[in-house]
């Protein structure tokens, strides 16, 4: 193929860009830290500002912790609560700090724990290789080369900045309703770890059933955690587990990991 001095073929430029996108995919995931500003306007004009705390791990294991509302005051926190998906057991533990224990779920998609709502959301590659979804490159952001992915549903676009090196962990985003911001996520604090980092509950977390955390979950605010048919279903799942592995109890992941407490 010939073509003129200084003119890239339009073919050659989807190759290299393709190759370029695919030595993105294979980059090395890196366990790292990480804290994120997340605001948000409600439609009654009112703002609120959280830290949300994530450590996660090369092979997706994550642990998320967030501010917990009280029940009467979403602007006033009590305590925090927290998601651990742990990709190699297959399991997801759910708690807070404010009831000092956790649950954990077995019923889980065959692939990746979490991987319909919580994984995604702290990244999931294979939106590299979807052609339906735009990928622009947006320079960098704390020295990571960062990826911009816009969606449109309706009325709302969302935006991810993602960075492929952090298994497409997303260091910002925005979603716009109308034109108006009505969330803002932005990386305020990244640090990379050890290869050999584990994740671990939040200090003085223990582990209980599905339907002893509906109980108590019921018996503290005074309202269903999840509806009695769905506690019921979990721990049915719950108890088939232990009956297959021979558990005593719900166990817990092992290792120290970044201290979230």
């Amino acid at each position: 193929m010939r073509c003129q001095p200084g003119v890239v073929p339009a073919v050659m430029l989807a190759a290299y860009l393709t190759l370029s996108l695919e030595a993105q995919v294979r980059a090395i995931q890196r366990p790292f830290y990480a804290e994120q500003r997340d605001e948000v306007w409600y439609p009654d004009g009112k703002r609120d500002e959280d830290i949300v705390r994530i450590t996660r791990l090369a092979n997706r294991s994550f642990l998320a912790i967030y501010p917990l509302p009280a029940d009467n005051d979403r602007f006033v926190k009590i305590g925090y609560f927290f998601y651990l998906n742990d990709t190699q057991a297959h399991v997801q533990y759910v708690g807070d700090t404010a009831l000092h224990v956790a649950w954990p779920n077995y019923d889980l998609p065959p692939s990746i724990p979490g991987q319909d709502s919580m994984v995604d959301r702290y990244g999931d590659c294979s939106v590299l290789t979807d052609d339906a979804i735009t990928k622009v490159a947006a320079g960098k952001i704390r020295h990571f080369a960062i990826l911009r992915i816009d969606q449109v549903k309706g009325t709302e676009l969302y935006s991810s900045w993602i960075a492929p090196e952090l298994g497409c962990f997303p260091l910002r985003r925005q979603v716009l309703v109308d034109g108006l911001v009505r969330e803002r996520v932005e990386t305020v604090q990244l640090d990379l770890l050890p290869e050999d980092t584990q994740l671990s509950l939040p200090k003085g977390i223990r582990t209980i059933s599905p339907q002893a955390y509906c109980d108590l979950y019921r018996k503290r605010h005074g309202q269903d955690y999840l509806p009695q048919r769905e506690c019921s279903r979990l721990q049915e799942v719950y108890d088939r587990f232990k009956a297959a592995n021979g558990q005593g109890d719900a166990g817990q992941p092992a290792g120290s990991g970044r201290k979230q407490e």
